[in-house]
């Protein structure tokens, strides 16, 4: 029987990185105004020759705020642990230095109760000595603080990601025969809703005549997801 060969790395880091830029993209867009998924952006993409397609400037069309684009940024630099521990750890140690502790086996207070693992805590750093410890420590963090996945991420999701300036997408519609089209104001972007809230809302724009209601729009996808 022929054995499997199996090829190494399966997957690597960059991998992950197109991922986490793939799944950024696609909540900033379906959070933007209007409303698209990232393959249906890419979709409209193929209309345009290749050489064309930068020109287009696709991600112009779509609205989102900056502290929402900022924040969804950020949770997906989390969720994929793309930023640098490093600082982190350096304060760490800095605390370690002034409040350190160390294991200390407790024996028991008789033959017969058993011990137990407990901690001691001994002289923390002199201070002369912490000093010169905290300045080699900030020296090795400023020296190491670029981060090559934070970098990557950043950049290619800020690249093509929503626009934050409403009236450059505003009056990309009105120039485009919509001259109605209006982007909802900054609150309509709400964070944390209940889905007692969210369905109270929708609720109630399930019957607006208004066909740019937000509300509405809103609603309709999720019934259209629904079926």
């Amino acid at each position: 029987m022929k054995k499997f060969y199996l090829e190494r790395p399966v997957i690597n880091r960059d991998d992950v990185l197109v991922e986490a830029v793939d799944n950024c993209l696609d909540t900033m867009y379906k959070a933007s105004y209007p409303p698209i998924t990232l393959e249906e952006l890419r979709e409209e993409a193929k209309k345009y020759d290749p050489k064309e397609r930068d020109k287009a400037r696709l991600f112009e069309r779509h609205y989102l705020p900056h502290n929402i684009h900022s924040a969804i940024l950020e949770d997906y630099a989390d969720a994929y642990e793309v930023k640098s521990s490093l600082p982190n750890t350096i304060e760490i140690l800095k605390d370690y230095f002034k409040h350190p502790l160390v294991d200390k086996w407790i024996e028991g207070e008789s033959e017969h109760e058993p011990g137990h693992r407990g901690y001691e805590s001994p002289e923390p750093m002199p201070d002369e000595h912490y000093e010169v410890a905290e300045k080699f420590l900030d020296m090795a963090n400023n020296f190491f603080n670029w981060n090559r996945d934070a970098t990557k991420l950043y950049f290619n999701v800020c690249n093509v990601s929503p626009c934050s300036n409403r009236e450059t997408v505003e009056k990309w519609y009105h120039e485009n025969g919509q001259p109605d089209f209006k982007i909802p104001e900054d609150d309509y972007w709400v964070d944390g809703w209940d889905s007692e809230e969210e369905e109270e809302c929708f609720g109630e724009c399930a019957d607006c005549d208004d066909l740019d209601c937000p509300g509405r729009i809103e609603y309709e996808r999720q019934e259209d997801n629904d079926e």
